[in-house]
């Protein structure tokens, strides 16, 4: 008798459990995330809404208009400055030698990943940032 109290009781929280993140899952909640003023205005200006990295919060990238442009420096981009190092020299870079070189600002504004920064003209490694 125990027993079977026992199993109805599990049964039954796991029931509740269940109808309550229902409404997490539900249609209507799907459908006003995308009535989030904030995601709106992100992609009213060509950014990207959503996940960046790691980072579990949704957010906005926008778009950097000096994408491409050649630098010596992030401060000169809206985004960063980032080398296009040859096999040889991400090596070296990895390695923590000092590669003197310009680069090409980035098309977001906000970069993750693995990436040769360029700061002064040179580049002091490989920083990888989720």
């Amino acid at each position: 008798m125990k027993r079977e109290y026992y199993y109805f009781l599990i049964v039954f929280i796991i029931f509740i459990v269940g109808i309550s993140l229902s409404a997490y899952i539900s249609p209507e909640v799907s459908e006003n995330l995308d009535q989030n003023p904030l995601k709106i205005a992100c992609e009213a200006k060509g950014g990207r809404w959503g996940r960046i990295g790691l980072d579990a919060t949704p957010s906005c990238n926008y778009p950097a208009s000096d994408a491409g442009k050649e630098c010596s420096d992030s401060s000169e981009c809206q985004g960063r400055c980032v080398a296009d190092l040859s096999d040889e020299d991400y090596d070296k870079a990895q390695e923590g030698e000092i590669i003197y070189t310009n680069g090409n600002c980035t098309s977001k504004r906000t970069v993750v990943g693995c990436n040769a920064f360029v700061e002064d003209g040179m580049v002091y490694g490989i920083l990888c940032i989720d």
